[in-house]
């Protein structure tokens, strides 16, 4: 690999007891949406992202955060919004 070939760094931080292998179709799903949030040239994948987990009182979500030489996503847990406080 030569100096001005691009390379790329993906990192996934799994903060939830879920395996990888359950995660990943996840952050797939968000790096397909493509590079959708920020300004000028400095765009980004959708800063926050929350998947729906069927038979759980919890949601998915993945952050995504733009470093200066990589791409991270952190994947965690949190409590599903009760229906009467979403718009």
């Amino acid at each position: 690999m030569t100096n001005k070939q691009v390379r790329e760094k993906l990192i996934i931080e799994n903060r939830t007891q879920l395996t990888m292998r359950e995660i990943l179709p996840c952050v797939e799903s968000v790096i397909q949406d493509g590079r959708i949030s920020g300004t000028g040239h400095r765009r980004q994948y959708c800063y926050h992202t929350v998947f729906t987990l069927s038979n759980s009182t919890k949601d998915l979500v993945v952050s995504a955060h733009l470093n200066k030489r990589s791409d991270r996503f952190v994947v965690y847990l949190q409590e599903k919004t009760p229906p009467w406080l979403l718009p």
